[in-house]
């Protein structure tokens, strides 16, 4: 990873994995997609001239996932936020550092860019802190009036970041006529090291205030509407979503929050992560040590259950019965609070799934009943 760099330089290389066969016919390129900004893009790496180069394929803003690597041709699925994923195949030049041809061989016939726009806005912090973020806005190219309603979206991790590839849920509540604004806020990955590293010791702080002011930002443009703003996020996204809903009572109506990060104290003892609990919160971690009280107080202080005597919007959680990540304990914590003091809350469990919600039937189930909760409740 690299520190603060100027607009367009190599941010850091951020990858899950590398494609079985990423090597070129002399074993001296490797190819990959690495997370560059709000996008996934095309890298090769020239080990003798110990150099980067981005793959660009002129004219195409999409994400590029490259999936394989043989001889000089190269295999990738691009997609955006409003095209649905495709497979295309790649030439490299002679040098094996450019593409010199790039056709489409596979794609989903919907054109869904007929009715869906969208755009990356770059942010500066509010705190005058000089790390620039981004946030990826998709809404409808119809001019609506009044404007639409606002679905803000804060990705999980803390350090993941979306890329401005094709989501069903997005597109799902697009469709329904929300404007969706996706944040990496500072501590994504893609955006340098100093962007990383800024967030531990800073969450429940930082985070919040880039993606408040992300949403504030569309409104002020008359994008989105300023009396209709929901939140939605999962895991550290769900962590953000209840903090702007308690930190910001009067602002969001709703939030629909999936398997969250409520109470970071208690997470250290319950999560299959617990060195993630002493990161974030900038506390030593040492599993043969009994935690300070001090340390515990740090996390807690941090976390949004802190702020949950001050929700006014009205919180659907869902929540997975083998979610070792965050325990459905996590949400519990915040549902018995709030149904002890009168908010409206509703409480969806699922079993037999786990982090994600993500198996055919439970994923159809917590998005069918996510776009009720919200619309439901826009006023």
């Amino acid at each position: 990873m690299v520190t603060v760099f100027a607009a367009d330089d190599f941010p850091g290389i951020y990858t899950y994995d590398l494609p079985q066969r990423c090597w070129n016919d002399k074993g001296s390129i490797v190819y990959f997609s690495s997370q560059w900004f709000s996008k996934l893009e095309m890298l090769c790496v020239d080990t003798d001239s110990k150099s980067v180069s981005q793959l660009k394929v002129e004219g195409d803003d999409q994400s590029k996932l490259i999936l394989d690597v043989y001889g000089r041709v190269v295999l990738a699925c691009s997609s955006s936020p409003t095209r649905p994923h495709s497979v295309a195949v790649g030439m490299l030049a002679q040098n094996g550092l450019t593409i010199s041809s790039w056709v489409i061989v596979a794609s989903a016939s919907c054109d869904l860019a007929s009715r869906l726009t969208w755009e990356i806005m770059s942010l500066k912090p509010t705190d005058g802190d000089q790390l620039e973020y981004q946030a990826v806005f998709v809404t409808s190219k119809e001019k609506v009036v009044p404007p639409q309603p606002l679905l803000v979206f804060p990705h999980g991790g803390p350090h993941s970041a979306f890329s401005c590839d094709f989501r069903q849920d997005v597109l799902f509540m697009a469709s329904l006529g929300f404007a969706v604004l996706m944040v990496n806020y500072r501590g994504s990955v893609g955006f340098g090291k100093d962007g990383v590293d800024s967030l531990p010791g800073r969450v429940g702080t930082q985070e919040i205030h880039d993606v408040h002011f992300a949403a504030l930002h569309v409104i002020r443009l008359g994008k989105a509407d300023a009396n209709k703003v929901v939140a939605y996020g999962g895991s550290h996204g769900g962590f953000i979503s209840i903090h702007l809903v308690g930190q910001y009572p009067d602002f969001y109506k709703a939030a629909c929050i999936r398997n969250p990060v409520v109470d970071m104290a208690r997470k250290f003892t319950t999560s299959d992560i617990p060195d993630w609990c002493c990161t974030e919160a900038d506390v030593p971690y040492n599993l043969a040590a009994i935690q300070s009280s001090s340390s515990f107080e740090k996390m807690l202080s941090k976390s949004p259950i802190m702020h949950a005597d001050k929700i006014k919007a009205a919180v659907l959680l869902q929540l997975s019965g083998e979610d070792l990540r965050c325990p459905p304990s996590q949400g519990k914590e915040l549902y018995f609070y709030l149904k002890a003091t009168g908010s409206k809350i509703k409480l969806l469990m699922y079993p037999k799934d786990n982090h994600p919600i993500a198996t055919v039937d439970t994923e159809a189930d917590a998005a069918v009943n996510k776009a009720i909760w919200l619309l439901e409740n826009l006023v």
